[in-house]
């Protein structure tokens, strides 16, 4: 585009120097004169219709690059909402391991206990069983003490008479 406006600039300039020529050698010789005016013309229009084409070009190109910045402005967009997500997700993951780590801690807590109370179960079972075999063998006593309080009786009797 600029070598195309250089090539009609040096036209322009070779049509006007061939004017001024013209004119200088040749003031009767009017049909030259308009040629060199009907070329200046022409090269004039043709400047006006690439300076046209370079600006709607440009023109093009700005609104590209507006489409372009909007089309990043909106990526960027999307992105921080994204990251916002990510965010929230973390911290959901976050708090949902925290209660994880609870339950595990309560967990642990509430087999302590059932241990302790099977302990207990298991102590208390000993301590019955215990008692149990105590009784037989305090009902096995009563029973021999029971003989022996009936012998002495007969004995007592004996010795009385």
């Amino acid at each position: 585009m600029v070598a195309e406006l250089r090539a009609l600039v040096e036209r322009i300039t070779g049509s006007a120097m061939t004017l001024s020529s013209a004119t200088g050698e040749m003031s009767g010789n009017l049909a030259q004169v308009r040629e060199v005016a009907q070329r200046t013309q022409t090269s004039a229009q043709e400047i006006e219709g690439m300076v046209k084409r370079l600006q709607h070009s440009a023109q093009q190109a700005a609104d590209e690059m507006n489409r372009s910045r909007q089309g990043a402005n909106d990526s960027m967009a999307t992105a921080s909402k994204a990251g916002e997500a990510l965010g929230a997700i973390t911290s959901a993951v976050d708090g949902i391991s925290e209660t994880m780590s609870q339950i595990a801690g309560a967990a642990e807590e509430q087999t302590a206990v059932a241990i302790e109370i099977s302990r207990g179960i298991l102590s208390i079972s000993g301590g019955t069983r215990d008692a149990s075999e105590n009784m037989a063998e305090l009902e096995q006593a009563g029973r021999g003490l029971e003989e022996l309080a009936g012998d002495l009786r007969e004995r007592a009797i004996r010795f009385q008479l």
